[in-house]
């Protein structure tokens, strides 16, 4: 029986697909939801300017503007769908992440979606979904990117 499930987003487009499924599957089975988004501290500071300076706030500014994302797609979950709902951002490398706090969880489902790389891309990164789907101990339900065609 699935009683807690777990939805890894990266708040990137495309996490709607993976939070509207994650919560229809809480409704349907009467399960708890925890929304996790893990973000790597050396990705962030590569996004910002050469030029910044240690302890001048952008840093955090950066992932205050990430939690207020994370919070706003939980609470509209709650609010739309009337699931028991929580989030959580952790600072960690994707895959281990990700997998790490599904165990903390003792979720019975995690719930992905992928950016479809093309071969190339998948053959020398990888794919993160891939990574967690090879690794999990759990089930994984893999949610493709929304076809904006129809």
């Amino acid at each position: 029986m699935i009683k807690k499930i777990v939805a890894a987003i990266d708040l990137m487009s495309g996490s709607e697909n993976v939070l509207e499924v994650a919560g229809d599957l809480a409704l349907k089975f009467d399960a708890d939801l925890a929304v996790v988004h893990v973000y790597e501290a050396t990705d962030v500071m590569a996004t910002f300017s050469p030029y910044l300076y240690p302890g001048d706030g952008t840093f955090e500014k950066y992932l205050e503007e990430e939690k207020r994302q994370l919070r706003e797609k939980v609470d509209h979950l709650r609010e739309t769908k009337g699931v028991r709902v929580n989030g959580c951002m952790k600072a960690d490398r994707a895959v281990p992440g990700v997998l790490g706090f599904v165990a903390s969880e003792t979720a019975d489902l995690l719930v992905v979606g992928t950016h479809r790389p093309g071969r190339l891309e998948r053959a020398l990164l990888g794919s993160v979904s891939e990574a967690i789907v090879r690794q999990s101990k759990v089930p994984v339900l893999v949610i493709p990117p929304h076809d904006k065609q129809g």
